[in-house]
């Protein structure tokens, strides 16, 4: 059942009695004397994205009926009621969840791919897509079964990448949450082109770069997140060359090497061919750096 709005009722909003297993989504009930009540033995029913708050006597009212999720569901604390019992076949349990978002990135924001994100219990444990972002996790923060709540609203999240420091970070979940998590790089990249300095054929490297204008199958980082953009069919999209392809060297350091004036990829954006020479072409870097070490002796 969704969207259903049940407002200014003289007794009831929502009532389900020996009733189980359904889903309750986007559901309104305000201003009866109780939101929502589930009794005799409904069990194993999800309440979510729901609104069951400023009603009179009780927002939420639970008696004989266990396992019942409320998900991202507004109501006041203080007018939870869960019927208790010690005889286990009228227990009722109430458990109240928030939705976890997680992104990864790095000290400047750039989302960070296939880090590693493990929430101990082993509630989740994967690795962050291309937006630095896992899949939306329903996490709890109490068990309300009739006596005490237990709360178990701290989560502890590990995430781990390659060339970053590892980090565990404690989390506190008393509502919808998303949390930016943030990896330091382990070595040093003074010019934080994402190329260690020991590998670094091109230090201060300067992000985003500027053209006129980026030609169609023409080259360069216009963004800053060290990836070369392209031009198709006059969408800009990311290429599969990256400042680490290039050992840290933009598309203008990469012109800054290479022979001729190369006025045009100046403008517009190196071509695929300048790239591809520079990471490839039978130790192409390596002659681009002899001619610019030759170039500097000779003046030119």
């Amino acid at each position: 059942m969704t969207n259903i709005t049940v407002n200014e009722n003289k007794d009831l909003g929502i009532f389900v009695a020996e009733s189980s297993n359904n889903n309750f989504t986007n559901i309104i009930a305000n201003l009866n004397q109780y939101g929502i009540k589930l009794m005799l033995s409904s069990v194993n029913n999800i309440i979510k994205d729901s609104d069951l708050s400023l009603n009179a006597q009780k927002d939420v009212y639970l008696e004989t009926s266990a396992n019942n999720i409320f998900l991202n569901t507004t109501y006041d604390i203080n007018k939870e009621y869960v019927y208790f019992t010690d005889w286990p076949y009228d227990k009722s349990t109430l458990i109240r969840k928030w939705y976890f978002d997680a992104q990864v990135v790095d000290i400047n924001s750039n989302p960070l791919q296939n880090a590693s994100v493990f929430i101990y219990g082993n509630l989740y444990s994967g690795l962050t897509n291309s937006t630095g972002n896992i899949p939306q996790q329903e996490l709890i923060e109490y068990i309300n079964e009739g006596e005490l709540r237990d709360y178990q609203h701290t989560y502890a999240v590990q995430v781990s990448k390659a060339g970053y420091n590892p980090l565990i970070k404690l989390v506190y979940l008393t509502e919808n949450l998303k949390e930016i998590i943030i990896l330091e790089q382990t070595f040093q990249d003074s010019d934080n082109d994402g190329v260690p300095d020991s590998e670094d054929n091109c230090p201060n490297t300067i992000l985003p770069e500027l053209f006129e204008k980026l030609n169609t199958n023409h080259y360069g980082d216009i963004d800053g997140d060290r990836i070369f953009e392209t031009k198709k069919k006059k969408e800009i999209i990311n290429s599969k060359y990256t400042l680490t392809s290039t050992h840290g060297c933009s598309c203008k350091q990469i012109l800054e090497l290479k022979p001729g004036k190369n006025n045009g990829e100046l403008l517009f954006g190196c071509t695929k061919a300048t790239i591809e020479n520079f990471i490839n072409k039978k130790g192409g870097l390596k002659i681009f750096l002899e001619y610019k070490k030759l170039s500097q002796l000779q003046g030119l």
